[in-house]
């Protein structure tokens, strides 16, 4: 579990770490080059892209109050059964390509 103070920078242009995070509760700011993209809250995730294949973030996530977060790495999924491991990565597929599609 992660936690982050209102302002404070979840995620940031350039980063490349193949981490998940699924926020518990709390509000974040997701914006690219200062524009607003969306507001994301209990049950949303950030991080999808560079989770699956490591691709530099370009969006920032900035928590617009305190946040908790539940923070998945690559490596921890990979400790998993076979089959817990596809569902988690299609489910985190599926998200990604809905956004996309938005």
């Amino acid at each position: 579990m992660r936690s982050f103070r209102a302002g404070e920078s979840l995620l940031g242009p350039g980063s490349g770490e193949r981490r998940l995070l699924v926020l518990t509760d709390g509000l974040a700011r997701v914006s690219d080059s200062g524009d607003l993209l969306g507001v994301v809250g209990e049950g949303d995730s950030v991080g999808e892209l560079g989770f699956i294949n490591g691709m530099p973030e370009s969006r920032s996530v900035q928590a617009l109050t305190a946040v908790n977060a539940l923070e998945l790495s690559a490596e921890s999924l990979s400790d998993l059964p076979p089959k817990v491991h596809l569902h988690y990565y299609r489910t985190i597929s599926d998200r990604l390509a809905e956004r996309l599609a938005r």
